[in-house]
């Protein structure tokens, strides 16, 4: 049972997307696959396409990685809940090529999988947890939103456990007995990189 290939929501966390993304031309699915080993007592996930008609076999554009922990806003607070988070990849406008959120060395950052299985490659290199993303028209470039701010609220709350944290509004202790900072004090940044050259800038208004 353990290694039963899921798709879709891995836990009962309310997420309402759909896990498939539809290649532009309508021929092809994308979606994310999960599969616990429990040899290593890890859960490995892959990227998958396969075509709508029932023709071929569905093929792996890449792999390795857990999937990402889900992320939100509970009674103001900004909690990482414990729970895998759903990934739904997302095509680029000429179809040809993939995005999709990953967990890389410990953040969520964006991976860019060809469409006919040449290779993927990790597109960012975000200090902070990728939380959503966008292609810009032409698919040249992405732009994605991260919580900058959350190092330095982080560093702030360990800084204050030095001296012993107050038990108030801001301890969940079905979470964690540490503090978690307040979702106003993360305010989302939104950055733009570029496709060929991996050039990293703050997004343009028209942008965002």
């Amino acid at each position: 049972l353990a290694r039963i290939r899921d798709v879709g929501e891995p836990d009962v966390t309310g997420v309402a997307t759909s896990p498939y993304a539809r290649s532009p031309d309508g021929r092809e699915l994308t979606f994310v696959i999960a599969r616990g080993d429990p040899a290593t007592n890890q859960v490995c996930t892959a990227l998958v396409a396969m075509p709508l008609d029932g023709s071929g076999v569905p093929r792996i554009l890449d792999q390795g990685g857990r999937l990402p922990i889900h992320a939100g806003t509970f009674r103001g607070l900004f909690i990482d809940t414990g729970f895998p988070e759903q990934i739904t990849p997302v095509w680029s406008p000429d179809g040809g090529s993939i995005a999709y959120r990953k967990l890389v060395d410990g953040k969520v950052q964006l991976v860019r999988a060809a469409a006919d299985g040449s290779g993927a490659a990790v597109v960012t290199r975000s200090p902070t947890d990728i939380e959503d993303f966008a292609w810009l028209p032409g698919g040249t470039a992405i732009v994605y939103a991260t919580r900058a701010s959350r190092i330095e609220a982080e560093q702030s709350i360990d800084r204050e456990g030095e001296a012993g944290w107050r038990y108030d509004a801001r301890i969940v202790p079905n979470i964690s007995w540490r503090p978690s900072p307040w979702t106003k004090d993360l305010p989302l940044s939104m950055f733009r990189v570029d496709l060929a050259t991996g050039t990293t800038r703050v997004a343009s208004a028209s942008e965002k």
